[in-house]
């Protein structure tokens, strides 16, 4: 948890709950058992502090004109306590489906050792297709 913390980006906007990075990190010694308690506790209950399910919502220019509502997309900003719980139970459950051989092969996306992706699983999808083929103008679109 101290790792977690005092590696945080200290320009990481501030969620709803307005604890800024460069707090957590300043303070990452003190806090770190404590956040650890919290985060133990919330698995433990099932149920995850109130300030955590909340985002604060706000609009991120993309391209264009500006004055175009289309250009924007929103972007959500949550607890960075939150974004930490979920990065260490993301990596929890990946290292237990790894260690486990819990994912195959054929889980691209998520196979983290496999260095697979989502593209690869077309390549093995649309192969087949094209051999089938009777004719060698196949489109696919």
């Amino acid at each position: 948890m101290f790792k977690l913390l005092n590696h945080l980006n200290q320009c990481k906007a501030n969620g709803p709950d307005n604890i800024p990075a460069v707090f957590l990190k300043t303070c990452s010694s003190e806090l770190a058992k404590m956040l650890s308690f919290i985060i133990q506790q919330s698995l433990a209950k099932q149920t995850i502090p109130e300030d955590w399910r909340k985002a604060l919502v706000t609009p991120a220019f993309k391209k264009g004109d500006r004055s175009n509502p289309e250009n924007y997309r929103p972007i959500s900003l949550t607890s960075i306590c939150c974004k930490i719980a979920e990065h260490i139970i993301v990596s929890q459950t990946i290292t237990h489906l790894d260690q486990h051989r819990i994912l195959v092969d054929c889980h691209h996306g998520f196979n983290s050792c496999s260095g697979q992706s989502c593209v690869t699983t077309l390549g093995k999808l649309f192969t087949p297709i094209c051999l089938l083929s009777p004719s060698s103008n196949l489109v696919l679109a």
